[in-house]
């Protein structure tokens, strides 16, 4: 008898691209996506009735990814705001007190 395989390929896919996210959320773009596709593959593959640790592992890792991406990109954002005048007014607001 064969072992039932079927949708394996979306946990590892899930592993996989929830591990690179990681790597590549300085890239925010390319850590988002990752981080996202991996979820999604996780969520498909546990709808199909299958219990992978490795799916487990792609979820954690791709929710880490987008959390990641995402909090750099809203920190990045804010830097470059507060890069010019605004960035002068908040150290005289915060000289002051």
């Amino acid at each position: 008898m064969e072992p039932n395989n079927s949708g394996s390929g979306l946990a590892i896919a899930s592993l996989v691209c929830g591990i690179i996210s990681i790597i590549a959320c300085c890239c925010w773009f390319l850590g988002l996506t990752l981080g996202i596709l991996a979820i999604i593959f996780s969520v498909i593959y546990k709808k199909q009735g299958g219990h992978s640790g490795m799916a487990t592992a792609g979820l954690i890792c791709g929710i880490l990814g987008v959390i990641l991406s995402a909090s750099l990109l809203i920190f990045s954002r804010s830097v470059a705001y507060l890069d010019g005048p605004s960035y002068n007014y908040l150290l005289d607001v915060l000289d002051s007190l």
